[in-house]
């Protein structure tokens, strides 16, 4: 019995350190892989995901894609046209969605198509107008065949004819002596705007006006301007002499 006890005690040692033995190679062996593993990513990894990751941008790009664009685009905006314009013909500019085609019509009849570029910006030279008010709207239709809600209405009146003008008070060529006097007339409307001598006159719905003029001694000679909105003008001129 005294001899079975230590050689039980001698077996368990040496079976501890192969097993001891055994774990340093595993862990060897693991730490070795693990270095290779990591190695290999380096080397073939990194790349291997750039590539994929520039085929799926080409594949996004690509007119073969299977993502169909279904949005339509926004409706073209007008910049800023005039009320009313004395000339023929108008140039009109507006953005829209980059490099669409952006469709003008005037009084609902198709004018003609021009491309906003990069930035969404699209010019229009020389629209012809006819008489009187012209609507002008827009759509685009972009680069998948999506087309926009049409634009919100812009109105530009076409308009060459002056203005009315009659001067009631005072009579021209004729002496007075006092140094105001009162000039009183008629135009088409309040929307039309008189100067006398540059100074504005006001301007009633009827289109009556009336202005308190200071003269100087001697010959005053007086402008009388009627202008619309189109920018037509008609012009007046009195002669008032006043004797101090």
């Amino acid at each position: 019995m005294a001899d079975y006890l230590p050689k039980r005690q001698f077996t368990s040692r040496k079976e501890e350190l192969q097993t001891e033995k055994k774990i340093r190679r595993v862990a060897l062996l693991l730490g070795f892989l693990t270095l290779l593993l990591i190695g290999g990513v380096i080397v073939w990894g990194i790349p291997l995901v750039v590539n994929l990751i520039g085929l799926l941008g080409e594949l996004k790009n690509s007119p073969h894609s299977s993502v169909e664009d279904t949005i339509p685009p926004i409706a073209p905006q007008f910049a800023a046209v005039p009320e009313a314009t004395n000339t023929a013909t108008i140039n009109i500019s507006g953005s829209s969605e980059p490099q669409s085609k952006v469709k003008i019509y005037v009084n609902d009849e198709l004018l003609t198509t021009t491309q906003a570029n990069t930035k969404g910006e699209f010019f229009v030279e020389k629209v012809p107008l006819q008489k009187g008010e012209n609507i002008l709207t827009a759509l685009a239709v972009d680069e998948a065949g999506n087309q926009s809600e049409i634009s919100e209405e812009v109105k530009v009146t076409y308009d060459n004819v002056p203005p009315e003008l009659e001067i009631t008070q005072p009579e021209g060529n004729k002496t007075v002596y006092e140094p105001k006097i009162e000039i009183k007339g008629k135009t088409e409307s309040e929307e039309v705007k008189v100067t006398i001598n540059g100074h504005l006159a006001l301007v009633e719905k009827d289109g009556h006006f009336n202005y308190l003029y200071e003269l100087a001694g001697g010959e005053n000679k007086i402008e009388i301007v009627a202008e619309d909105l189109a920018g037509n003008k008609t012009k007046k001129e009195l002669i008032i002499n006043y004797h101090l």
